[in-house]
C-alpha cells in the first residue's frame, strides 16, 4: 500500500549506503505469503544469490496461514483463481512437506471429491466441506471460526509448527554460508496490544527465536497516534515503514562493524564496511570473490608486495614507507620482521620482488625512474647487487611520459622471477624472460576486458592463479571491487572475472601464495 520508494527494504538500502556499508537489496517477499512459502522461494531462488545476510519480515499473521492449503480460495476468497500451496505438517518434531508441487486448477475438483483422512482437505485447518445449504455452512463456519492472534501461542500445534518453520529456515540459511536476521512485522491488532500495554500471546514464540537469530523489533520506535500508522487497507504506512528500515538498519550496521554477518565460507567480511572497526585490516580474497578478513595491522601507507622471504613456500608482506626510506618486512600475519633501509630514494624507485636465482627465496629488486635500471639484489638487505637490466630505445619513451608501471614474475615456469612492465596508455604487458637483458614478449591486457568502462584507477597484480607454475597479469578495481585476471600471458583469452562484493574502499592490492601448495589469490589491505 506504499509506493516502491517508501517500502522498508528500499529504505533500508538507502540507509545502509548512508552508512557506509555498499549494499544491494534484493526483495524476495510475496504479499500473503506466510514464511513456509518465504522459506520455499529461498530454497528455489534466493540461496543461489549467495547473499552476505538473509531479512526475514515475520508477520504473526503468517503462522495462521501456515496451515492452509486452500485458504485463498476457501476462507477469506482473496482469489477468483483456484490456486493452492503448499504445507509443511509437523511430524516427530521434524517438517514434512505436501502439496509440492501444488496442484493447480485442473486438480481442484478432484482434491474436493475426496474426503479420506490422508486428503489434502483435511489437512486444511480452513477448508470447509461442502454445503447443502447456506444455513449448513452459516453453522459450519461459525463452529470453525478463524483463529486469531491470541491463540498463537508456543506448546499449541499452530505455535509450534510456525516456530519450525522459522527456525529451519534460519539453519538453512546459516548452513548456505549466510546470515539471518529476523524483522518483526507489526500490524494494527499488533500494535494494540503495545498501546493497550498487554503482553504478547506470542511472546513466548519470539522469544524462542530471539535466542537463535537477531530478532529485531520497532514497537519501541513508535511513537506517533496509532491512527496514523496506517494506510486504507490496513498495513504500515510510509512513516512505520521509514522506522521500521531504520531499525534494521541499525541492526545489521552492528553486525557487520562486529563481523559477524558475513558466509562463513568468508569468516571475516565478504563486503568492506567503511568504518574505523576495519580500518588497518587486510582481507584475503579468493578468485570467486570471496574475502576473509585475514588480520588487522596498523602499517605505514607505502608500495606494497608479496614476496616469499624465508623461502617456505608461502608469501609474507614487504611494504616501504616514503617517509624513512625503509622496507619493512612482515609476516603473513601482519608481524613486522625486521627493518631494512632502502639504497635509494622511494620516490625515485619502484619496489618489486622475486626469486631471482630459483633458490626458493624472494629478494627485492626495484626500477630506478632516473636511470632507467632494473637493480636486482641477491638477499633481502640489499647490500649487493643479484644483477641490473637497462632499458634503451622504445621502452624508454613509456617511462618518460609516465605511462610505465615495472613487474616481477615467473613468465614461463621455469622456477625463477624476471622483470616486467606495463604500459597504461596501450594496455600492454611486458614480460622479459632473459636474466641479463629485456628481450620484450608481450601481450595486451587491460581494463578493455571488463563490460564496464571506469574512471576509478586499476591495480594491477600478477600471480600464478591457476597453480601451473606461471605468473599471469591481472587488475583490481577497489571502487566496484572487479577482479580480472589472465590464465594466459600470450594472448588475452581465458580471463578469470570475479567480483569482491561491495568494497568501495581505498584498498591496496597484492597477489601471493598465501597457502603452500595453493594458486595464488589476493590480499588487500585497508590503509
Amino acid at each position: 500500500e506504499v509506493r516502491h520508494s517508501d517500502t522498508w527494504s528500499y529504505r533500508l538500502e538507502r540507509h545502509l549506503n548512508e552508512a557506509g556499508l555498499r549494499s544491494e537489496i534484493l526483495n524476495f517477499g510475496v504479499g500473503g505469503y506466510g514464511v513456509d512459502q518465504a522459506y520455499l522461494r529461498w530454497q528455489e531462488e534466493g540461496r543461489h544469490y549467495r547473499p552476505d545476510i538473509v531479512i526475514l519480515g515475520l508477520a504473526v499473521v503468517d503462522y495462521i496461514r501456515h496451515e492452509s492449503i486452500f485458504r485463498a480460495l476457501l476462507l477469506h476468497r482473496l482469489s477468483p483463481l483456484p490456486f493452492t500451496k503448499p504445507r509443511y505438517l509437523m511430524e516427530n518434531n521434524d517438517l514434512r512437506l505436501i502439496n509440492f508441487p501444488a496442484i493447480g486448477p485442473s486438480g481442484i475438483v478432484t482434491a474436493f471429491s475426496d474426503l479420506s483422512p490422508a486428503s489434502l482437505i483435511h489437512q486444511d485447518r480452513y477448508a470447509l466441506p461442502p454445503f447443502s445449504s447456506r444455513i449448513a455452512e452459516i453453522v459450519t463456519m461459525a463452529r470453525l471460526a478463524p483463529p486469531t492472534l491470541d491463540d498463537i501461542r508456543k506448546g499449541t500445534p499452530m505455535g509450534d509448527l510456525g516456530t519450525r518453520i522459522v527456525q529451519q529456515f534460519g539453519r538453512h540459511v546459516q548452513d548456505e554460508g549466510s546470515h539471518f536476521i529476523v524483522a518483526h512485522m507489526i500490524g494494527p491488532a499488533v500494535m494494540k496490544y503495545v498501546l493497550e500495554e498487554r503482553r504478547y500471546p506470542f511472546e513466548a514464540i519470539y522469544e524462542d527465536i530471539r535466542s537463535e537469530f537477531p530478532f529485531v523489533q520497532s514497537e519501541e520506535s513508535l511513537t506517533m497516534p496509532w491512527n496514523t500508522m496506517w494506510a486504507p487497507h490496513g498495513h504500515p504506512n510510509r512513516h512505520v515503514t521509514s522506522i521500521v528500515a531504520a531499525d534494521i538498519a541499525k541492526s545489521v550496521v552492528d553486525c557487520v562493524q562486529s563481523s559477524r554477518c558475513f558466509r562463513p565460507d568468508a569468516p571475516g567480511d565478504n563486503a568492506y564496511f567503511e568504518s574505523p572497526a576495519h580500518r588497518g585490516s587486510v582481507f584475503k580474497v579468493d578468485l570467486a570473490g570471496t574475502a576473509t578478513r585475514a588480520f588487522r595491522m596498523k602499517a605505514p601507507d607505502g608500495i606494497w608486495v608479496a614476496a616469499d622471504w624465508d623461502g617456505d613456500g608461502t608469501d609474507e608482506f614487504g611494504v616501504v614507507d616514503v617517509q624513512d626510506a625503509v622496507l619493512r618486512t612482515l609476516t603473513r600475519t601482519g608481524v613486522e620482521i625486521a627493518r631494512h633501509p632502502m639504497r635509494s630514494s622511494p620516490e625515485a624507485v619502484a619496489l618489486i620482488a622475486g626469486d631471482w636465482n630459483g633458490d626458493g627465496r624472494d629478494t627485492p629488486g626495484y626500477f630506478d625512474n632516473q636511470t632507467l635500471t632494473f637493480i636486482l639484489f641477491k638477499s633481502i638487505d640489499m647490500d649487493e647487487i643479484d644483477r641490473t637490466i637497462v632499458l634503451t630505445g622504445d621502452y624508454t619513451k613509456a617511462i618518460t611520459e609516465g605511462q610505465f608501471l615495472p613487474l616481477s614474475g615467473d613468465w614461463n615456469g621455469d622456477g625463477s622471477d624476471q622483470v616486467g612492465f606495463y604500459e597504461r596508455d596501450k594496455k600492454r604487458f611486458h614480460f622479459n624472460t632473459s636474466p641479463d637483458e629485456f628481450d620484450g614478449r608481450s601481450m595486451r591486457f587491460g581494463p578493455a576486458a571488463v563490460p564496464y568502462e571506469f574512471e576509478s584507477p586499476w591495480q594491477i597484480v600478477i600471480g600464478d592463479w591457476d597453480g601451473d607454475r606461471v605468473d599471469t597479469p591481472g587488475f583490481y578495481n577497489a571502487d566496484y571491487g572487479w577482479i580480472v585476471l589472465a590464465k594466459e600471458s600470450r594472448t588475452r583469452t581465458g580471463h578469470i572475472r570475479a567480483q569482491f562484493t561491495a568494497t568501495g574502499h581505498p584498498g591496496v592490492a597484492v597477489a601471493g601464495t598465501w597457502v603452500n601448495g595453493e594458486a595464488d589469490s589476493l590480499m588487500i589491505h585497508v590503509p
